[in-house]
């Protein structure tokens, strides 16, 4: 019998905004740890399958989660990095640079990938 491990997921955002989406995408197989506003370097893990940038209106304003999300992007080995809009934003117009051209993905669909098979 060939044992499946959980899908590691980070989410990085606004504690508030994580908050917010986590109990929307909680399901069995899935890891989740959560990068807040407060983190430092420990907080961060150094491998993940997914990262998740959940942004906000107020996101783009914070020098400490602009600080923090770059510090992920560039130092988390994932497989995949999305960005996540909440309160209907504009992704395109409130993502920091350095995270802008990734693809975005919904709650609906980051619920769907986290329910579907394990990495290998």
């Amino acid at each position: 019998m060939i044992h499946e491990r959980n899908k590691r997921i980070l989410l990085a955002g606004y504690a508030n905004d994580l908050a917010e989406v986590v109990p929307k995408i909680a399901v069995p197989s899935a890891d989740i740890t959560l990068v807040d506003e407060k983190a430092s370097d420990v907080d961060v893990s150094k491998a993940a399958d997914i990262v998740v940038f959940v942004i906000s209106m107020d996101t783009f304003y914070s020098s400490q989660l602009h600080s923090i999300f770059v510090y992920v992007h560039d130092r988390v080995l994932a497989r995949q990095e999305y960005l996540l809009g909440i309160e209907n934003i504009d992704l395109s117009k409130a993502a920091f640079p350095e995270i802008a051209r990734l693809p975005q993905i919904s709650i609906r669909d980051l619920k769907r990938m986290l329910e579907g098979p394990g990495p290998a």
